[in-house]
């Protein structure tokens, strides 16, 4: 298969190779014997409030002058999240890619772990769309919670009479058929890849500077209710427990220390 690969980062200079890195090597390696296009966005995102402070787009230049990576799309205008990953989305498909998958910065697969979700995808023609396990870490690096993280991440750009046409959410897809009609990628068949397949690292709620502005990004731009808040007094990000009893949870998610 040829694979479409959107990796989206902005202002995370300090996490970018570890991200990047394995998806280099896959395309380097034609590793499973597949083709790897990388397309990298970075774009703040609309209602983010959020400026490019740090060397993410030099870097990216640089990935692409050494042709580690297919294309940069790099603008300074804020974008919606599902624009900025449709623009990298529309130039993939154009390169004829049969399979698309998100990556972001703070998401560290391995080489391994990249060819077991392949060979698991490949042997599957029948499913449109795979939702990723991830190992979501929570306030540090070193603790995790227990329960993956499963959000849909790759999407076969054919279906049948469809053809992957765009993203209505942050990592969910629409589909078109030739005549028009759409179909979202949930509507279609989906398998959901097992933890013994892959459980990526995800730095999702760190307790830094990035963390507080997801928290004010999802409730202020977005208009959601988050499972996070951030203490300003305290200056640390906590877990929202409005949020659990807003949904009738009585617990917090388990966690564990590496």
């Amino acid at each position: 298969m040829k694979i479409g690969v959107i990796w989206a980062g902005f202002n995370c200079e300090d996490t970018l190779d570890r991200s990047l890195a394995p998806w280099i090597a896959a395309r380097r390696d034609k590793l499973g014997g597949h083709d790897f296009v990388i397309c990298a966005v970075s774009v703040p995102f609309e209602g983010f409030g959020e400026e490019a402070t740090d060397k993410t787009r030099t870097l990216l230049g640089f990935a692409s002058t050494r042709d580690d990576i297919d294309h940069a799309i790099v603008r300074d205008r804020p974008m919606k999240e599902t624009e900025a990953r449709g623009a990298a989305l529309r130039w993939l498909t154009e390169k004829g890619c049969d399979l698309s998958i998100m990556v972001d910065a703070d998401e560290f697969y391995s080489t391994d772990e990249i060819s077991r979700i392949m060979t698991f995808v490949s042997a599957r023609p029948l499913i449109a769309a795979f939702k990723g396990s991830f190992r979501n870490c929570v306030f540090d690096e070193n603790t995790y919670v227990t329960q993956p993280f499963r959000p849909m991440r790759i999407h076969r750009v054919r279906y049948g009479d469809y053809l992957l046409d765009s993203f209505w959410d942050d990592n969910n897809a629409l589909y078109r058929a030739a005549n028009g009609d759409f179909k979202r990628d949930i509507d279609l068949p989906v398998a959901q890849i097992p933890q013994s397949v892959q459980f990526t690292k995800h730095l999702t709620w760190i307790s830094d500077e990035r963390s507080r502005k997801k928290c004010e990004y999802q409730t202020k731009a977005r208009g959601w209710e988050c499972s996070f808040r951030w203490n300003y007094s305290l200056d640390r990000l906590e877990w929202n427990e409005s949020y659990f009893r807003a949904n009738g949870l009585s617990f917090r998610p388990e966690t564990r220390k590496d």
